[in-house]
């Protein structure tokens, strides 16, 4: 109390699970409190907040809190309630209205002069009555029907979220800045639903936006003055050495690596010079790696070539589920021609269904994804030749990395 000048809880009081009060700080009117609406909803419901009440011999607003206080050993139960003075709240909402504003003249302001003048506040409930304003009200009176109005979003010049921009309707005054907030509530508390709105003159909230415009386009101009000054003097001294990097950059995109470049100036140009020529050591180690790496992968793809030719198993490569190159043993195998076999799935060599009864086009489908995935794929496949013939092999589907890309390889046996 001596902290916030104003009794915190007006009265505290604590009843057991039948309703009735054992410890109390004042005397209450009645001891019995189970028929109350608050102990009955605290009691179901662990935790209740009655609405805004206004006590006129205290002067106060306060708000009743309950809250159920279980006891795990036993299954019992008590309520606790207390009377909650919102007094902290307005107060606030005073620290605020106590705010010096800014003139128009950047002078200073008396605070109550400058808060009737240009910034005033008003705290409503959710059917917005007042609880408080900064200017003369009745307790629980209605707002104003032009306040009212630009509430619910009529007669307004510009709404942005929760503020809203209102033109005089005389020329005599001045702009107004109209913003709200309202009540959320926490966690599972919904809130009152409360609204505090804040009505400023724009004139004067713009006015140090004003003022920091102008230094702000004083202080471009004058380091516009100092860059344009700094970047003659600077590029007359860097041009001849920007020159030479750019005839060495010239040199090194035509494939040259063995030329090297060197300026006199002993700044960022000769740091950026260092930087390309450890570049251009890098790229000649980069080519020659290069080289060696295409070298052995064109051998490599040329054996595979000479074994893929040369193998007596027919090998079929594939690609997005079709073939796109056989070996002669694959012709031989399927009694067809290379022209008859390229660009066609093998479902087209199958039956439509394998005598497992699965339809041959889904297994195809599945047999690929999982070879795809890294899983080395052998089983027994039953194909028909164009001539209608059948021939019954065993398959190996594995996947196959080449320098243009990854293949499924597939290996037929004729069993």
């Amino acid at each position: 109390m001596e902290q916030y000048d104003h009794r915190i809880f007006s009265e505290v009081f604590i009843t057991n699970k039948y309703g009735a009060n054992i410890a109390q700080t004042t005397k209450t009117t009645d001891y019995y409190q189970a028929d109350e609406i608050w102990w009955e909803k605290a009691a179901a419901e662990g935790f209740y907040i009655g609405d805004l009440t206004y006590d006129k011999s205290a002067n106060a607003y306060a708000l009743d809190v309950a809250v159920r206080i279980d006891c795990p050993q036993d299954g019992g139960f008590g309520i606790i309630k207390a009377v909650l003075n919102i007094q902290e709240i307005i107060d606030i909402i005073k620290e605020h209205e106590q705010e010096e504003v800014i003139s128009k003249k950047y002078g200073q302001k008396t605070s109550a002069d400058a808060v009737q003048e240009f910034n005033s506040f008003r705290l409503l409930t959710k059917d917005k009555r007042v609880i408080y304003s900064t200017e003369g009200f009745e307790t629980f009176e209605k707002i104003s029907p032009a306040l009212e109005q630009i509430l619910v979003g009529e007669d307004i010049d510009m709404r942005i979220d929760n503020y809203w921009i209102i033109t005089p309707q005389k020329s005599t005054e001045s702009l107004k800045l109209y913003s709200h907030a309202y009540s959320r509530g926490y966690k599972d508390f919904k809130g009152f639903g409360w609204i505090l709105v804040r009505i400023q003159d724009a004139d004067e909230i713009f006015v140090p936006v004003a003022r920091l415009r102008l230094i702000l386009l004083f202080c471009i101009g004058m380091l516009v003055i100092i860059i344009v000054f700094v970047g003659v003097r600077t590029s007359r001294n860097i041009s001849s050495e920007i020159d030479k990097l750019k005839k060495a950059t010239v040199e090194i995109g035509k494939g040259k690596l063995d030329k090297k470049i060197e300026v006199e100036t002993k700044d960022e140009v000769s740091e950026l010079a260092e930087s390309f020529n450890k570049m251009i050591d890098r790229l000649k180690i980069s080519r020659v790696a290069r080289q060696r790496s295409e070298t052995a992968l064109m051998e490599s793809e040329n054996r595979f070539r000479t074994l893929f030719e040369s193998a007596t198993e027919a090998i079929f490569i594939i690609k997005d589920g079709k073939f796109i190159d056989c070996n002669p043993a694959a012709l031989e195998l399927f009694g067809c021609s290379r022209y008859e076999i390229i660009g066609h799935s093998p479902a087209k060599f199958s039956p439509s269904k394998q005598p497992d009864g699965m339809d041959s086009v889904k297994k195809v489908i599945e047999k690929d994804q999982l070879a795809y995935s890294g899983k080395p794929q052998r089983f027994y496949w039953q194909h028909r030749r164009l001539d209608g013939t059948l021939l019954d092999a065993e398959i190996s589907l594995n996947v196959l990395e080449l320098s243009s890309g990854v293949y499924l390889q597939a290996i037929a046996r004729d069993i």
